[in-house]
């Protein structure tokens, strides 16, 4: 729960947005009493900020990244064992195989979340490991450069060449 907090204060933060008072009903974070959920929250904050670029640029764009918002919550952060987990990189992995972003040209709001969820875990990863998920890790590297974007998130280190072949 503290790290939900933690993702809605920088993504607040990100977004120049006052974040408000955070509880939580069971496992459910809730922002001011009313809004519930972490996906609804990340659009309210969005929404506040006016940074509108994050929705994407069309009906098409927002329907993936409600996709992709979607998967964040329904199959990365319900993972429950090593297997599964790293199964989910792995297809985020093949994902950003020939992509620079999950949706469109541009950094959007299901880069925002999946980057708050997938930091951690590669950050425990050795340089082996994150070679291992090559487009994941070019597209995090890639997201991480923005300090805005980072808040107090330490920046991750990957190997510039190739330790195995």
């Amino acid at each position: 729960m503290a790290a939900v907090e933690k993702e809605l204060r920088d993504v607040a933060a990100y977004l120049g947005v006052p974040c408000g008072k955070i509880t939580f009903n069971e496992l459910v974070p809730v922002l001011n009493g009313k809004i519930k959920g972490l996906t609804t929250i990340l659009k309210h904050l969005t929404r506040e900020s006016k940074n509108t670029f994050l929705f994407g640029n069309n009906a098409e764009d927002q329907a993936f990244i409600d996709q992709w918002l979607e998967y964040r919550v329904t199959s990365i952060n319900t993972c429950s064992n090593e297997k599964e987990l790293s199964n989910r990189l792995k297809e985020l992995n093949l994902y950003l195989s020939d992509k620079v972003y999950f949706v469109g040209n541009h950094i959007t709001l299901a880069d925002v979340s999946i980057y708050h969820a997938v930091h951690g875990i590669l950050a425990d990863m050795t340089y082996s490991e994150k070679e291992n998920l090559i487009h994941l890790s070019r597209w995090l590297d890639n997201i991480q450069q923005s300090s805005e974007l980072r808040q107090s998130l330490p920046l991750l280190p990957f190997s510039k060449t190739l330790l195995y072949h």
